[in-house]
């Protein structure tokens, strides 16, 4: 029972994420539609998607990833992620549900392909109603796999040898 609840505990911070994203798919949907005209839009559509699916595949093929990764962009990532850090730490510190919602807000700006590659779908459709459902569908999509990695890392604080253990010291 106590397990239903500790999940239910991360809602706030899922729909902090799931408001991030529903706000920036927007953005991009309007400023997809404000730039590019009619005739335009269709070309623009299908570099977009092209892009939104080779970054779908590079995040699904690791050695992809590597060899596709700007050198460039690492380091403005580092310093952004450093940033959003700082901003997020406070959220930390009271785990109240607004402060995870808040959370939540904050860390939907974490830069990754995938949130680009989706940004970039919603974007071709010009239209941001439909660019709101499709973050928010794509917020949802990503719930699963961040459950099993918070459970896996719990499991593995619990079960494995102290030696991996965080709080030993080297």
């Amino acid at each position: 029972m106590f397990a239903r609840v500790r999940g239910l505990a991360l809602m706030p911070y899922h729909l902090g994420r799931m408001t991030t994203y529903m706000l920036l798919g927007i953005l991009a949907a309007s400023l997809s539609g404000m730039v590019f005209s009619v005739p335009l839009q269709r070309g623009i559509a299908v570099v977009l998607l092209t892009v939104a699916g080779v970054l779908f595949l590079a995040s699904a093929v690791p050695s992809l990833k590597r060899s596709m990764g700007p050198r460039l962009l690492n380091g403005w990532v580092a310093r952004f992620g450093a940033g959003l850090g700082r901003v997020a730490k406070p959220f930390f510190q009271s785990p109240t549900p607004w402060h995870r919602y808040a959370l939540g807000v904050t860390l939907g700006f974490l830069p990754c392909g995938l949130l680009a590659a989706a940004l970039m779908a919603v974007a071709a459709t010009a239209d941001p109603i439909s660019a709101a459902f499709g973050m928010a569908a794509f917020c949802v999509g990503t719930m699963p796999a961040l459950f099993l990695t918070g459970a896996g890392g719990r499991y593995a604080l619990d079960h494995l040898p102290i030696r991996f253990s965080t709080s030993r010291a080297a």
